[in-house]
């Protein structure tokens, strides 16, 4: 039986969707044989890729099937300065000689001028891969933290997708904002990724996530309110370890936050944007 593997691979061609044509299947020819799989993004020629996935026959054929794939991007300046310049058509092993024995580490900070050939149209290819390799570089190391705290590929790439450069600070101040995401939710989080930071049953980002996420399960089938007396019993019968005290003052907070709207009468509940989309509803109703 086939095993899944990481292999570290270079694109020499896209056969498949052709340049211009839409779609989110490749087939990608590699300096390690052809690689086919899903993707939402086309890569360049040249393009170091890192992929998950197995060998497969294919019409007599080997091909790598892909299940996941990333940028592999070199961490060393000098590999980094490699790469830069081979994804730049100008730019051969002796300009990249000259880069480097001028400027290092700090080759990123070159200047117009600087290196005797290396202008106009080159130059400002060159400062486009540079740009292109950072956003790439932030992506990667967030995506690979996120592996590393517990999350999945696909989690990762949909939390850089919504943050971006602020993905890692965002989710190191509170993991729970990962339950946000698209077919994400609470128990994801729950189950795992908070016992990395230290967030403990009681801890106040933990009950308020599950406030949110237990609103909305009681919310799912119409109404916009909810009971309390509903929402504590969900919420205790999943969260076993918390007292019930510790529940009562997350929720006072979030309505002192404006997170949630109470109604004292009938001991009820709202979501402040599910409240706000309703008053705007029924003023829209009933405007004269």
């Amino acid at each position: 039986m086939a095993k899944q593997e990481t292999i570290h691979t270079k694109v020499e061609r896209i056969l498949f969707p052709k340049d211009g044509q839409p779609g989110e299947f490749f087939i990608i020819a590699c300096d390690c044989g052809t690689c086919k799989g899903t993707m939402k993004w086309r890569p360049d020629e040249g393009a170091k890729l890192g992929m998950l996935g197995m060998w497969e026959t294919y019409k007599g054929a080997l091909q790598f099937s892909f299940k996941e794939v990333w940028h592999d991007i070199p961490e060393d300046p000098k590999a980094l300065l490699h790469y830069a310049c081979e994804l730049t058509t100008g730019i051969g092993p002796a300009m990249e000689k000259t880069i480097w024995e001028k400027y290092g580490d700090n080759w990123r900070d070159l200047k117009c001028d600087d290196i005797p050939k290396l202008r106009g149209s080159v130059l400002n290819d060159f400062r486009d891969v540079i740009q292109k390799l950072g956003i790439e570089k932030d992506k990667t190391e967030a995506v690979s933290w996120l592996i590393s705290i517990g999350g999945t590929r696909n989690m990762a790439e949909k939390a850089w997708s919504k943050w971006k450069k602020n993905t890692i600070g965002l989710v190191k101040e509170d993991p729970f904002i990962l339950a946000e995401l698209p077919f994400y939710g609470f128990t994801d989080i729950d189950n795992g990724i908070r016992l990395r930071f230290g967030i403990g049953d009681t801890d106040t980002r933990r009950v308020k996530a599950a406030i949110r996420y237990y609103m909305g399960q009681l919310t799912d089938d119409g109404p916009t309110v909810v009971s309390w007396w509903a929402l504590r019993d969900k919420i205790l019968f999943h969260l076993r370890n918390l007292p019930p005290v510790d529940l009562s003052k997350a929720v006072a907070e979030m309505m002192t936050d404006g997170v949630l709207v109470g109604f004292a009468e009938s001991m009820k509940l709202a979501l402040l944007k599910d409240y706000t989309d309703e008053v705007t509803i029924w003023k829209f109703a009933n405007k004269e």
